[in-house]
């Protein structure tokens, strides 16, 4: 858990400075709202990237939430030769012009032909699918603080999880991300290529107990909100908390953001991660 908090001191810094929402909720501080002064803001995560506003999985969706201190979400799968790239879909069809095709059933280079930026809009034709390396590359570079990356593995074989776990150490990034998605099997295959990968789990209430007795689950990734007690749980285990709302009905919802705020979490996976950092902005700002 030490990782996640370093990184959310990072991020009060960058709190006072950014306010890169388009549509920011203007539920702001109110003397009817509960004070948020002892709490510490948690890191705003973005679902594909910063996707509302840029091609989901693209290095412009990535790259806008780095340079504005956010984390990121992406998906990783495996080409036909083997190469690690970052799309959510096993079909081309939504995201690319490539029509429908299984991505495992082409190359890098094959992949590299497709366009997937101009379904999304005509001002980000030519934009292309990432590998891996790429995001990770761009990350390191563009980073201002330190980026939490939460990897999404959808489909990658023992093969790939070995280039995955050097990519993230040849970048010296593995302290500030984790894996997830992935199955028992693969989470075990990753913490025996490197005891530092930390794993990440979709975890329902009744198994907080459960997992934590495993012993494999670093980040519990949950879509509830937190009791006390259940806090106070997972606190003396040392495990990191992440609310994974994603694209759900509730991921532009003010309200519900702040119930999970005041669980005590260390960051949230959303879609509309630009009005959450707002959000978070305008409630821990200096008061004047």
């Amino acid at each position: 858990m030490k990782n996640i908090k370093n990184l959310i001191v990072l991020m009060v810094i960058s709190l006072a400075t950014c306010n890169c929402g388009k549509d920011s909720p203007s539920d702001k501080n109110r003397p009817d709202e509960p004070d948020y002064s002892g709490l510490t803001p948690p890191i705003a995560i973005g679902h594909r990237g910063m996707y509302q506003t840029y091609p989901e999985n693209t290095l412009s969706a990535i790259r806008a939430c780095v340079e504005n201190g956010m984390g990121i979400e992406f998906d990783v799968r495996t080409s036909k030769d083997g190469e690690l790239v970052i799309m959510h879909d096993d079909n081309t069809a939504r995201t690319t012009n490539g029509g429908s095709k299984r991505l495992r059933d082409l190359t890098l280079a094959e992949i590299k032909e497709l366009d997937a930026g101009s379904w999304f809009g005509s001002a980000f034709a030519g934009e292309r699918v990432p590998t891996l390396e790429e995001v990770l590359s761009t990350v390191k570079e563009k980073q201002k603080g330190t980026v939490l990356l939460a990897v999404n593995i959808k489909d990658v074989d023992a093969a790939g999880e070995v280039k995955l776990v050097n990519l993230l150490v040849k970048y010296n990034l593995l302290k500030q991300s984790f894996c997830f998605d992935q199955t028992e099997a693969a989470s075990r295959r990753l913490k025996n290529l490197n005891a530092s990968v930390k794993i990440g789990r979709n975890v329902g209430r009744g198994d907080l107990q459960k997992e934590i007795d495993e012993g494999l689950t670093d980040v519990f990734l949950i879509g509830f909100v937190l009791t006390s007690t259940e806090q106070e749980l997972l606190r003396r285990e040392h495990k990191d908390i992440v609310v994974n709302i994603g694209g759900a009905n509730n991921g532009q919802n003010p309200a519900l953001w702040r119930d999970h705020l005041l669980a005590g979490i260390d960051g949230i996976i959303v879609d509309y991660v630009a009005q959450f950092h707002d959000y978070i902005t305008n409630l821990f700002a200096p008061k004047s």
